[in-house]
């Protein structure tokens, strides 16, 4: 689950060793503002993994707060893990 205001999800990837799981399902509650990636089964690990998201976004004023929020969650997330896992942004086109 990320934040995602003003946020369209394309797809998102969870690289795991040698091993990458494409999201089943991508799906909005729009009342809490969030995006729920659904990979189609629990995944426990322990170790280094990647998630890759494609998106689009609007930048304003207002998704400012909403990608401080982002990024916080992304980590938080992942220290949940125990380890920091590398973030890549890569814009559209």
């Amino acid at each position: 689950m990320l934040n995602a205001h003003q946020l369209k999800v394309f797809s998102a990837e969870l690289k795991i060793g040698d091993a990458t799981k494409s999201a089943k399902d991508i799906s909005y509650d729009e009342k809490r503002q969030r995006v729920i990636l659904d990979f189609g089964e629990k995944i426990t690990y322990s170790g280094e993994a990647t998630l890759e998201v494609k998106f689009e976004a609007t930048i304003n004023n207002v998704c400012v707060k909403m990608w401080l929020e982002l990024l916080r969650s992304v980590l938080t997330m992942l220290s949940d893990y125990g380890r920091f896992l590398p973030l890549q942004v890569y814009p559209k086109g």
